[in-house]
């Protein structure tokens, strides 16, 4: 006998399109683009950022920059971000 019930899908994620940077392995603080970044992971939305700015953050390879989704929960008001794709050319590793 099988079950019949529906199976839901998650919702669709609805978040905004950003960049997660951190600093490359040793390298403890770094400044590029008018941010700080350190090895904690920061989260920038891309409508926050110019496309000269964009353009310094991915070609510094003193920096790990990758693609993400700032999620924004409606209960909480609280921003997180998750991760998509691997690290873009020139973000370092």
């Amino acid at each position: 006998m099988t079950d019949k019930t529906p199976v839901k899908k998650p919702a669709p994620s609805k978040g905004v399109p950003a960049l997660m940077i951190s600093t490359a392995r040793g390298i403890s603080k770094f400044r590029r683009a008018g941010f700080g970044f350190a090895e904690t992971p920061t989260v920038i939305p891309l409508a926050d950022l110019k496309e000269h700015q964009i353009k310094a953050l991915r070609n510094d390879p003193a920096l790990i920059v990758k693609d993400a989704v700032q999620e924004v929960d409606k209960t909480t008001e609280a921003a997180t971000a998750k991760e998509e794709g691997q690290a873009l050319p020139g973000g370092g590793d």
